[in-house]
């Protein structure tokens, strides 16, 4: 899974989260494997919900209870030109890599990428560390 994907969020499954997060982000995906979740052991997929997925690339974003484990399958910190850096290696190297799709525009990979996701990135981690640091302050006000 290699390229920009669309995700829809879903901002009722956990809305601390995806708080101020588009309906519909792009991610960055740079992986060999992928962790279906047909595949999951029931009780996981009964304690974590999918906040954003890509029925091109499965979940990008799930999280479980009290949104203190989050797991994520994509890269929305990567910056604009990290794609294209893993690309070149895998050229340089004769790998023959596929192009990321819907990374480089009209898939011409003499054209430089437009980032478009690291806006959304950034709100899902401020939110992730605001949710964090709420549970915290909770936790010690009740000792």
């Amino acid at each position: 899974t290699f390229g920009l994907f669309d995700q829809n969020v879903d901002h009722s499954a956990f809305s601390a989260l995806t708080l101020g997060m588009s309906d519909r982000i792009s991610v960055p995906q740079s992986r060999w494997g992928d962790t279906p979740l047909n595949q999951m052991p029931a009780k996981a997929k009964a304690e974590l919900k999918v906040l954003a997925w890509s029925n091109q690339s499965g979940w990008h974003l799930m999280a479980g209870p009290n949104a203190r484990e989050v797991y994520l399958q994509g890269h929305p910190e990567y910056y604009t030109k990290d794609l294209q850096g893993e690309y070149d290696r895998d050229k340089k190297a004769g790998m023959n890599p596929r192009l990321p799709v819907t990374y480089f525009p009209n898939g011409d990979d003499t054209q430089n990428p437009i980032c478009n996701w690291r806006a959304d990135g950034h709100v899902f981690y401020r939110n992730w560390v605001n949710v964090l640091l709420s549970d915290s302050a909770a936790s010690k006000q009740s000792i």
